[in-house]
């Protein structure tokens, strides 16, 4: 039993001693073609729950800010392309509407939750672009998901 082990590690150590003294060292990778350019990697297609969730953030803010673009760039919730884009797909799906000296405001019979609700549910399908949504700070904005726990189970 004992010889076994010893054979091994013998063995081993012999090894390792033959190809560390023989053998160069690994050379690194050299360039073979200058002219070659890897693909860049592709981003995926955003999907329609990233538009939904977006726009919800956006409804969200600017139903606190009453839709002005103003308080909304000055609160740093988006840009003005980004408020732009957003305001015209939610006008688009006749969510809101803009009148004049009064500004953007919801369309009779909207307001967040109602709006929230539908698109969470699918019953409201956005006219959605191609392209990832435009960037929104939503510093401090969550869905409002209640999850069951042991304090508000009923």
């Amino acid at each position: 039993m004992i010889e076994l082990p010893i054979a091994f590690v013998v063995g081993f150590v012999s090894g390792w001693l033959y190809r560390g003294l023989g053998s160069e060292r690994p050379r690194p990778a050299r360039l073979v073609r200058r002219d070659y350019v890897s693909p860049a990697a592709v981003l995926p297609e955003a999907t329609a729950s990233q538009w939904n969730l977006y726009a919800t953030a956006f409804a969200f803010h600017g139903n606190q800010l009453r839709f002005s673009e103003r308080r909304m760039m000055q609160a740093g919730v988006c840009t003005s392309p980004a408020y732009r884009k957003y305001k015209e797909l939610l006008r688009d799906a006749g969510v809101i509407v803009t009148v004049e000296r009064r500004g953007t405001q919801w369309s009779p019979g909207w307001g967040y939750p109602r709006f929230r609700s539908e698109v969470r549910n699918g019953s409201l399908s956005l006219p959605l672009p191609t392209g990832q949504p435009p960037a929104l700070n939503t510093r401090g904005w969550a869905p409002q998901i209640t999850h069951r726990t042991a304090v508000n189970a009923g």
